[in-house]
C-alpha cells in the first residue's frame, strides 16, 4: 500500500457497511479487546507480518511432511500460535494472550475484505462478476468469513483461559479449606 488513502488502520480504519454488514461488528469486537490491552496500530501491523511469515514457514514444513496443500490461514495460526510467544518483542506484543493473535489475524482479513470492496467501487460490475458469485464465494465474502472464523477462535481461546483461571482459583480455595 503506497498512498495514505490505501493505508488501513487496524484499530480505526473505516469499514464499509455494504456488502457485508457484519464486517464492522467483527472489527468492533476484536478492536475493543485489543484496545483494552493497549495495543497500537504499529504493534498490530508488526504482528500481522510476523503471523504471515510464520504461517508461510509452517505451510512449507507441512507441505514437505504431510502434503497438505490447502491449509486455511486461521487453522494454520491455530497450529503455530505457541510459536508467537517466542517472538515477543517491544515492536510487537509482550505478554500477549493467544486470543490476541487471532484478533490481529481477523483484522488483517477484514483489511483484505475492505480492499476488495474498494476495488469493486472503482469498477463497474460485469456479467462475469455475477457468474463468479453464483458459482463460488466472492473474495469479499471469503475474507469476511475467515475474519469471523479468526474472531471465533480467539473468543474460544479467551473463554477457555477464563474458565481455566476460575478453576485454578477454586482448586486453591478448596485446598485451603481442606487444610483448615
Amino acid at each position: 500500500m503506497t498512498s495514505k488513502e490505501d493505508y488501513f488502520s487496524p484499530l480505526n480504519g473505516e469499514i464499509p457497511l455494504y456488502p457485508v454488514e457484519e464486517l464492522e461488528k467483527i472489527a468492533n469486537h476484536v478492536r475493543l479487546f485489543l484496545r483494552m490491552n493497549k495495543r497500537t496500530d504499529k504493534q498490530i501491523k508488526y504482528i500481522q507480518n510476523l503471523i504471515y511469515q510464520l504461517i508461510e514457514i509452517y505451510c512449507h514444513y507441512e507441505l514437505k511432511e504431510n502434503n497438505k496443500e490447502n491449509t486455511d490461514t486461521v487453522d494454520a495460526l491455530g497450529e503455530i500460535v505457541h510459536w508467537l510467544k517466542d517472538d515477543e518483542t517491544e515492536d510487537g506484543f509482550i505478554d500477549a494472550e493467544p486470543c490476541e493473535y487471532f484478533y490481529v489475524l481477523s483484522l488483517s482479513l477484514i483489511n483484505d475484505a475492505v480492499s476488495f470492496i474498494k476495488l469493486l467501487d472503482q469498477r463497474p460490475i460485469e456479467k462475469e462478476d455475477i457468474k463468479i458469485s453464483v458459482c463460488m464465494l466472492h473474495p469479499i465474502t471469503r475474507a469476511a468469513m475467515k475474519a469471523y472464523k479468526a474472531m471465533c477462535y480467539g473468543d474460544k481461546i479467551r473463554t477457555e483461559a477464563m474458565h481455566e483461571s476460575q478453576l485454578n482459583k477454586l482448586y486453591k480455595e478448596n485446598s485451603l479449606l481442606k487444610k483448615n
